[in-house]
C-alpha cells in the first residue's frame, strides 16, 4: 500500500482531485449504507439534496488527496494554503499563550496541521496533534509514517496524549 501511495503522490494534485470526484460518486452508488447515512445526515442538518450534492464528489477528492498529502516532500503545503484570520493565531502565540486549533478530521486536519508545522514549528516548537490510530492494521504503518513529519508531534487520543498536549500548551 505504501508503494502505491508513493506512486500516486507523484501525480499532480489536480489529477488526484479529479479521480477523487469520480471515486466519491462510485462509492455513493456502490454503498447503500454510506448513501443512507449521508442522506440522513443532510436531512438532520436541514440541507436539501441540491446543496449537499457537491459533497459527494468532495468526499472522494479528500480521499484521493491523501497520497499526495502523506507522501509528498516536506515544505510544500504552505504554498497552496489560503490563510484567513491568521493574525489571531499569531497574536496569541506572540503573547506566549498556547493555542488550540479545532479542525475536522482527514483532509482539512491533515493539511492544516502540516501547514501550521511548516510555518511555525521552527519558532514556536512542534504542533502537537491528537489522533486515533487507524483500526485497520494494514493502515497503521502508513498513517504513522505520514503523520510523523518535521514540526508535527502526533499523540494518541488517550490520557497520556492529553497530558502531552497540556504540557505542550504550558510550554
Amino acid at each position: 500500500m505504501r508503494t502505491l501511495f508513493q506512486i500516486l503522490s507523484r501525480l499532480p494534485l489536480t489529477w488526484m482531485q479529479a479521480v477523487g470526484a469520480v471515486l466519491g460518486w462510485l462509492i455513493w452508488w456502490c454503498s447503500p449504507g454510506y448513501r443512507r447515512e449521508f442522506l440522513n445526515n443532510i436531512e438532520q442538518a436541514g440541507i436539501d439534496w441540491k446543496q449537499a450534492r457537491p459533497a459527494v464528489a468532495a468526499a472522494g477528492r479528500m480521499l484521493a488527496e491523501l497520497p499526495w498529502l502523506w507522501m509528498r516532500p516536506n515544505g510544500m503545503v504552505t504554498d497552496i494554503m489560503q490563510w484567513s484570520g491568521l493574525e489571531h493565531l499569531e497574536q496569541a502565540m506572540q503573547q506566549g499563550q498556547g493555542v488550540i486549533v479545532l479542525s475536522p478530521h482527514l483532509g482539512c486536519w491533515e493539511i492544516g496541521a502540516q501547514a501550521l508545522a511548516e510555518r511555525y514549528a521552527s519558532q514556536h516548537g512542534p504542533v502537537v496533534v491528537l489522533f486515533r490510530p487507524p483500526r485497520k492494521a494494514w493502515l497503521k504503518p502508513l498513517v504513522e509514517k505520514a503523520r510523523h513529519r518535521p514540526g508535527l508531534q502526533p499523540v494518541p487520543t488517550n490520557m497520556a496524549g492529553v497530558r502531552q498536549l497540556i504540557r505542550s500548551l504550558r510550554n
